[in-house]
């Protein structure tokens, strides 16, 4: 989208740059900090192979990684594909990305893992905190402390020492827990061997399918998942779609009332800079998590990639109206004021209208696809707006 505009002088640097600026200090921190004194494996290299010890901190990038031999301390791994194999031994952490991860071998702490799809078969000797899509704790796997699980289907096979927490779609649990389970579910299910050391407490629409060899030793609880509207069906789903696109006009007006300029700069990466916007979007929603990721797994870390996170959150949900204020600013006419709050708020409440209104469409994926294009756009709109130097005098007149 573009219009005839006269130029004027750009905003002040400390708008332009401070963005780009966080966010490259961010990557920069989150990969220079924790890999300084750590070894670190990617390709072809991104392998320990069997009868080989790393006593160190030990990052791996690649394709494919493969654990075979020893890692004495944390092991942080980004692929697309993991294999920890019954050989292989991590004595700390072990932090994972990836679409497919199996864990055959042991590992000596708390294992932090999210992917497509999971399998995990060996030892843990503290916590196991996942989030995959398919999850499965195989038959003779075990975990000393909680199961924390956030999936789409999810089996528990393995004895676990603590509690279960989370949520899924289909959880089933067939072994040993010896703590509490509290899930909210779509489905639940007690296998023959299952056995609850103590209170089973669950959300979902639908009762427990608990077998009559199952034992849970304290209380079961079910209550109805929290419901945010008292509607059903359809109407439950256009209601949704509505409540949604009030949030967002109420993020949208404390925006562009707080901080008119940066709504503002950040809009014109979109009109003016749109495939750039969305091409740097794509680049920044894989490479930041990937270096936040890294960077949690540091003590000193740990405080800046909260804040990272939070940031990176914030900006996709706020890409609704960073893509709203510029369709609305391209519609309506410059000579009604354009720097002044008064038009960027009409302006951005019409914007982010349409864009609700084409999620009204009942067409499978519709809305989920709309929603995914807005994010890419306007979280690299965060980037190239502030280099976008077609500002009109009213533009500069809102900082």
């Amino acid at each position: 989208m573009s219009s005839n505009r006269n130029t004027s002088p750009p905003p002040p640097r400390r708008v332009r740059r401070g963005l780009p600026v966080l966010l490259g200090a961010l990557l920069a921190l989150a990969i220079v900090a924790p890999v300084a004194a750590a070894e670190v494996l990617s390709d072809g290299q991104a392998q320990v192979p069997q009868g080989e010890t790393i006593a160190d901190d030990v990052y791996l990038f690649g394709g494919e990684a493969e654990i075979a031999g020893s890692v004495t301390r944390d092991l942080t791994v980004v692929s697309g594909r993991l294999n920890l194999e019954t050989t292989g031994r991590v004595d700390g952490n072990l932090n994972a990305l990836g679409g497919d991860v199996t864990l055959r071998g042991a590992v000596g702490r708390t294992v932090r893992v999210a992917g497509g799809q999971i399998e995990i078969a060996g030892a843990i000797g503290s916590d196991l905190i996942v989030a995959g899509g398919e999850v499965e704790l195989e038959r003779g796997a075990s975990v000393r402390g909680d199961v924390i699980i956030a999936g789409g289907r999810v089996v528990i096979r393995g004895d676990v020492g603590g509690e279960i927490r989370g949520a899924a779609g289909d959880l089933t649990i067939d072994s040993n827990v010896a703590g509490n389970v509290r899930v909210t579910v779509d489905e639940l299910t007690l296998g023959p061997r299952a056995r609850v050391g103590g209170d089973l407490r669950y959300k979902s629409g639908d009762t427990l399918e608990l077998d009559q060899a199952a034992v849970v030793t304290g209380g079961i609880e079910r209550r109805e998942p929290d419901v945010f509207f008292p509607a059903d069906g359809g109407v439950a789903w256009l209601t949704g779609l509505l409540f949604r696109l009030l949030c967002a006009l109420v993020a949208g007006a404390v925006v562009v009332l707080a901080a008119p300029g940066l709504a503002i700069t950040i809009a014109n990466g979109v009109r003016h800079r749109l495939p750039g916007s969305l091409l740097r979007g794509v680049i920044l929603v894989i490479a930041l998590p990937i270096a936040l990721v890294v960077l949690m797994v540091t003590v000193v870390g740990i405080p800046i990639a909260l804040i990272g996170w939070a940031v990176f959150f914030a900006a996709l949900y706020l890409s609704q109206v960073f893509v709203g204020l510029a369709i609305g600013r391209f519609i309506f006419p410059s000579r009604w004021g354009e720097g002044g709050r008064g038009f960027n708020l009409l302006a951005m409440t019409l914007g982010v209208v349409l864009l609700g209104a084409l999620r009204f469409i009942p067409i499978p994926w519709v809305d989920v696809g709309i929603s995914v294009v807005i994010a890419l756009i306007g979280l690299g709109a965060v980037v190239t707006g502030p280099t976008v130097r077609r500002y009109t005098t009213s533009d500069a007149a809102a900082y």
